[in-house]
């Protein structure tokens, strides 16, 4: 699995079947998907900006644009901020909403899984450095 991996909100296009229109993206890193208490039909979702926006000087994305050199912003015209968002999903029924969490909260189990695995062998390695260089 790939950890970058995105949670895409597509609608189906109305002149090509299996086809659709990309409408937002969204890493699935920190979704945290809830059922609305009052509304069980509705997902709500916490959306992160990407990271690699902030690397990105010279196309920022447009998500973020507005949230950049805003005129609040009192370090200078250069200060880039990140800011995080909510999308509320509305499906047909109850079923639709807890599938779509369900699936979510799989997701990120897989994305935490693989990204323990990698910082597991990172801290593996320098524990061993640390333990090699303290013995010598």
């Amino acid at each position: 699995m790939d950890p970058t991996a995105s949670v895409v909100l597509a609608e189906a296009a109305a002149t090509r079947l299996g086809a659709g229109i990309v409408r937002e993206m969204a890493p699935i890193a920190g979704l945290q998907p809830t059922i609305d208490v009052s509304h069980s039909k509705w997902l709500h979702l916490r959306v992160r900006a990407p990271l690699q926006a902030l690397l990105n000087g010279s196309k920022p994305n447009m998500v973020l644009r507005a949230a950049w050199n805003s005129p609040q912003d009192t370090a200078g015209p250069n200060l880039r901020r990140l800011q995080d968002g909510r999308w509320t999903l509305a499906f047909s029924d109850e079923s639709h909403a807890a599938a779509a969490k369900q699936l979510l909260d799989e997701e990120t189990l897989k994305l935490h899984s693989v990204c323990r695995e990698i910082l597991s062998t990172f801290l593996y390695e320098t524990e061993l450095t640390i333990k090699r260089v303290g013995n010598s």
